[in-house]
């Protein structure tokens, strides 16, 4: 008699993040651009803040492109 449960399936590890996706770099890198001429500049509390953004927009993406649990 076939088992109904999943107990017999290997367990998939839960990803929370998948790879980053090249054209997001578009948007990245003249943040981190701009973060640096910023804290070059005397500014850096606003370049904290690009930075930040960066970081946001590349786990945003990376999140966005996990593989699918199933």
């Amino acid at each position: 008699m076939p088992s109904s449960d999943r107990r017999d399936t290997p367990a998939r590890p839960l990803v929370g993040f998948g790879p980053i996706d090249l054209f997001c770099l578009f948007a990245v890198v003249p943040l981190v651009i701009a973060a640096g001429i910023l804290i070059i500049e005397g500014v850096p509390s606003i370049g904290i803040v690009f930075i930040v953004l960066a970081a946001l927009v590349l786990a945003f993406d990376s999140w966005v492109h996990r593989p699918d649990p199933r």
